[in-house]
């Protein structure tokens, strides 16, 4: 392995001998360049890019009306706009608002919160009409869905593992990425727990298992978007129909406890995303009841 060390004098190269090189290095990894300068075959690439954006900023203000405890706009391709409000420590409140980059929030407060007023909901800009920046939001665009296949080189690069964004990387409007990496450190803690030591292309295997259900969720959620491309987009007649049943999940989220719970822990990794499917209590009421729409008014207290 070359290494060039940082911040020293000596900008030369040197080489270091090592068994295993671990890829952390996140979303901008140069990993799959640094095969090909040396002759090796880079990965495979699954793609799916959106063109979406988002800015985040901290909040003073009072908690919102009795009964709620933040405010979760999911974009869809109908309504691309999205907003996610959350309690932080010291009695502040971390807001995301996202959309396509042709139509990305501000890094102004004023606009910051005055783009919140085209979110499909008033509920988060009645809220933030009434609280306070804390400091200016700050805005992100790299988000495509994009996943290096590593595992599929074999046992050529038996010395390499990488992981997460450098590995699987998600759009980060749907908040997976701390899950991912907890559980990517699991599935390696039990790979390694094995009586037989595993092999690097196993470890990486285990990576990609631990990233495919946040990868399935961020890819369907994305696909149907306006303006998709990529060879990850979901086409096809089954993923036509596959995107009408989810519509109707969302539809019944607002109003369905049972619905609504299904989908977050789904969205939240804690459920696979099959259960949308699979549970009959799901089906039916995703299929047979009528939707409640969420109220225009918030609660009063």
């Amino acid at each position: 392995m070359t290494l060039r060390e940082r911040g020293t004098g000596d900008p030369a190269p040197r080489e270091l001998a090592a068994d295993l090189v671990v890829d952390a290095t996140g979303r901008a990894s140069r990993t799959p360049q640094w095969l090909a300068a040396l002759g090796g075959t880079p990965p495979a690439e699954e793609v799916l890019e959106t063109g979406r954006a988002y800015a985040s900023c901290l909040f003073d203000g009072d908690a919102p009306p009795r009964g709620l405890r933040g405010f979760y706009i999911v974009p869809e391709a109908t309504a691309p706009l999205g907003a996610i409000v959350m309690p932080v420590e010291d009695g502040r409140w971390t807001v995301t608002l996202s959309g396509p980059r042709d139509l990305a929030p501000p890094n102004d407060p004023g606009a910051f919160v005055e783009f919140a007023h085209r979110l499909p909901h008033p509920a988060p800009h009645t809220w933030l009409s009434t609280a306070h920046p804390a400091g200016r939001p700050v805005g992100y665009r790299h988000t495509a869905n994009r996943r290096r296949r590593y595992d599929r080189l074999g046992r050529d690069h038996g010395g390499l593992l990488v992981v997460g964004d450098a590995a699987c990387a998600l759009n980060p409007v749907y908040g997976q990425g701390l899950s991912v990496a907890a559980l990517t450190a699991l599935a390696l803690s039990r790979a390694l727990a094995a009586p037989r030591t595993p092999t690097a292309h196993t470890l990486q295997r285990a990576v990609l298992r631990a990233a495919a259900p946040a990868w399935d969720v961020a890819t369907g959620a994305d696909s149907p978007m306006p303006g998709a491309t990529g060879n990850a987009v979901r086409t096809g007649p089954t993923a036509r129909l596959l995107t009408r049943y989810l519509d109707r999940v969302r539809a019944h989220v607002p109003g369905d406890p049972v619905v609504c719970t299904a989908n977050r822990d789904v969205l939240f990794l804690l459920a696979p995303p099959r259960t949308l499917l699979t549970s009959p209590r799901v089906l039916r009421r995703t299929l047979l009841g009528t939707p409640v729409p969420t109220p225009r008014d918030l609660p009063t207290p």
